[in-house]
């Protein structure tokens, strides 16, 4: 019985336990609820969005003139390997004929042993003064067969006249036969002495013509022996400078054996290749300028002198030829070097000059801002009418204004009716200090 009551003892203290618990957790729970119910919401503040930063280019019509790249090797328009012409030992070689020295037209260079070919040259004229002795002898002769056969001629005139005498005077019967028979003898032999003359002047025309023609051949043979004697001494061809020696003194050369090389650099071509797209718009005439590739130094003046008329299949290229007028010394374009040409091309007229950066497709946004807003601006949205595209550039012929303000960057970010800051140079510059 006792065991019972204790029971019952413990598990009344537990019941009141519990309820006491529960009360005290359902008293916190309106303690909270009343705490919550008297706290204020703290005021929440709009989110800022960020500006886009961009800069700007404020546009105008202007005339733009084009101008085209391209590349080519320089190359002389005269150089040559100077030969020998005749055989025989070099005897001397002037100091300057080493490679790089400038050289004067007809300056002598080169000297070849010539005492073979100056006995050639004497004996040719001793030939030719035998041939022309041989034509005064014919030529005398030819003279006394002229004067002897004047007087023959004279002679037989009077023996005529004088037979016709005496046959009148033989009708009249004053004067015997005999004495007409005599006068025959002697005129048929002055026919016969005026034939024989005749002949003989005509039997020496052949004689003086071959003797002629023979002068001729020794002429020539004299010539062609003073040309060989000539061609012992090399003279400059033109002015220029020297490339190479390829002989020393000494040595033997021959006709064809190359003695130096010599470069003219007064005149110098430069065939640059240019874009097919680009076949019409360049003209002969159009100022050029070339600098070399390797460091961008020495540009030189010109223009384009040539065009081909032909588009290279193989790279869809075409070569307009660049001429550089210089100086012999070398002030020019040195031949073989790789040079870079810029060769004007057409002139646009009054276009919006944009960089081809500021475009995203066909269109492009202006930045307007107003006198209050500072670096801030609206974008606005446009879609000009561009006349043609550049690497770099687009000249745009309509749908901007004399002073609108492009944007040339950050264009991914921007659209229209965006607000952004206008970035000015300077300001860019402090910001990156």
């Amino acid at each position: 019985m006792d065991n019972f009551k204790t029971i019952i003892s413990l598990a009344v203290r537990v019941l009141i336990s519990i309820v006491l618990i529960a009360v005290f957790l359902w008293g916190g729970w309106e303690i909270f609820l009343t705490l919550k119910a008297m706290k204020k919401e703290p005021e929440q503040a709009a989110a800022a969005r960020p500006k886009t930063a961009v800069k700007v280019q404020r546009v105008r019509r202007e005339d733009f003139q084009e101008y085209f790249s391209g590349y080519g090797l320089a190359r002389s328009l005269r150089s040559t390997d100077v030969e020998a012409e005749v055989s025989g030992i070099v005897k001397w070689i002037s100091p300057k004929l080493e490679a790089g020295q400038a050289i004067e037209a007809d300056e002598e260079l080169v000297r070849i042993d010539d005492r073979d070919l100056a006995e050639t040259v004497a004996e040719a004229r001793a030939s030719l003064t035998q041939a022309e002795a041989a034509v005064e002898a014919l030529n005398v002769d030819e003279e006394g067969i002229n004067r002897q056969l004047v007087v023959a001629r004279e002679e037989l005139e009077v023996a005529k006249r004088e037979l016709e005498r005496l046959n009148t005077l033989l009708k009249t019967g004053k004067i015997p036969p005999s004495t007409v028979d005599k006068q025959v003898l002697l005129t048929t032999a002055r026919e016969r002495e005026v034939l024989e003359l005749e002949w003989r002047e005509k039997s020496q025309r052949p004689a003086m013509e071959r003797a002629a023609a023979e002068i001729s051949v020794r002429k020539s043979q004299l010539a062609k022996a003073q040309n060989g004697l000539a061609r012992t001494v090399i003279l400059a061809p033109f002015a220029g400078r020297v490339v190479q020696r390829y002989i020393q003194p000494g040595a033997r050369t021959g006709p064809g054996k190359p003695l130096f090389r010599l470069v003219d650099l007064s005149n110098i071509e430069v065939p640059i290749s240019l874009g097919a797209s680009h076949f019409r718009e360049v003209k002969i005439g159009a100022d050029a300028s070339l600098q070399l590739h390797e460091n961008g130094a020495s540009v030189w003046q010109g223009e384009v002198a040539r065009i081909s008329p032909t588009v290279n299949s193989a790279d869809r290229t075409f070569t307009a030829f660049f001429e550089v007028q210089g100086h012999s010394n070398g002030s020019s374009v040195p031949p073989g070097a790789f040079v870079l040409a810029t060769i004007a091309g057409p002139v646009h007229k009054d276009v919006f000059v944009v960089p081809r950066s500021a475009f995203i497709g066909e269109k492009l946004f202006v930045a307007e801002r107003s006198e209050s807003s500072g670096g801030e601006a609206i974008i606005h949205e446009r879609h000009p009418k561009v006349k043609k595209f550049l690497p770099d550039l687009a000249l745009v012929k309509g749908g901007l204004e004399p002073g609108d303000e492009v944007v040339v960057t950050s264009v991914e970010e921007i659209d229209e009716g965006s607000r952004v800051v206008v970035v000015e140079e300077d300001d860019e510059g402090e910001s990156e200090k």
